[in-house]
């Protein structure tokens, strides 16, 4: 815990913060003591120097900066958050990994649950778990042809679920488009020889929209589910929105379904790929279009683990 930043300060005070115990022996040159505020053996100091002084420090992740009067660090892969000195709160973003979309006018992947509130971190390793993102399913008439699930991502005790995969509509009469992390729903798909169009996958903050089909071999992929957009007064270059649902495929003519925040776009007809979940996003991968270069699903998104505190 950090020194006060005002009134009397005494040198007990200073040695508790580094690290020394209550009443016990301690000098003002000491080296742990000059070490809070900076200064070599032997320089001139003055007790107002060590106000808001702190023994505190934390180290971690793929990228640390400042910005605003907090220090953010962004684990875009698995790690650990090491906290020495003491005990911190920080606010988090935990988001699971995005799913991927199935193939031949397939649902697009579910997207990771987004999770955000303030925790109480203790002195320690902790260690921090970024989930990956689900494999879309190939261009295949398989019924078991399910896109792959997302991987939870963990930081201390919190965990953000992963989205489930797309479904195959040629063969699955329910759902086509996955389930979110967060539990909303795909979006169902259209017959194939209607038309063909795969549900959108469900997002962190909604269900997926359906397929439709408009006559023979004309069909609508559902857009995915609503994700969530990043804790306002963040800084730009954390990702701005998370945990989006992919948009469905269609088979032969049409429209394919789209995502938001994080979640891809469904593949459509010929080589008129769509796109996968976006990386550090836990957006759900686009569904199949028709069979060939466009049929296969596409992948999800990673996810990410943001810890931020004041400074």
């Amino acid at each position: 815990m950090a020194l006060q930043t005002s009134g009397a300060i005494s040198l007990n005070d200073i040695h508790v913060e580094a690290g020394g115990s209550s009443g016990t022996t301690a000098s003002i040159n000491d080296s742990d003591i000059r070490g809070l505020i900076g200064k070599a053996s032997g320089a001139q100091m003055s007790f107002n120097e060590w106000y808001g002084a702190s023994n505190l420090t934390v180290t971690g992740g793929n990228s640390v900066f400042t910005s605003g009067g907090y220090k953010y660090h962004v684990f875009t892969s698995s790690g650990t958050l090491t906290v020495t000195g003491g005990s911190i709160v920080v606010t988090y973003i935990t988001v699971g990994g995005g799913a991927g979309g199935a193939g031949i006018a397939g649902g697009g992947g579910g997207g990771g649950r987004y999770l955000s509130s303030n925790t109480t971190v203790t002195a320690g390793n902790k260690t921090v778990t970024v989930g990956a993102g689900g494999a879309g399913t190939s261009a295949s008439f398989s019924s078991t042809a399910v896109g792959g699930s997302g991987s939870s991502s963990s930081f201390n005790g919190i965990t953000a679920a992963g989205g489930s995969g797309g479904r195959n509509r040629y063969f699955y009469l329910g759902p086509s488009g996955g389930a979110s992390g967060s539990g909303y729903a795909g979006g169902y798909g259209s017959n194939v020889a209607d038309g063909g169009g795969g549900g959108g996958g469900g997002g962190n903050s909604a269900v997926g929209s359906s397929g439709a089909s408009a006559g023979s071999l004309t069909g609508y992929g559902g857009n995915g589910g609503a994700g969530t957009n990043r804790p306002s007064g963040w800084p730009t270059s954390i990702p701005s929105g998370y945990g989006g649902g992919g948009g469905g495929g269609y088979f032969t003519y049409g429209t394919r379904g789209t995502g938001t925040h994080g979640g891809g776009s469904g593949n459509a007809a010929g080589t008129d790929n769509g796109t996968a979940g976006t990386a550090n996003t836990g957006g759900g991968g686009g569904g199949g279009g028709y069979p060939g270069a466009a049929g296969a699903g596409e992948n999800g998104g990673s996810g990410i683990v943001v810890i931020r505190y004041a400074i």
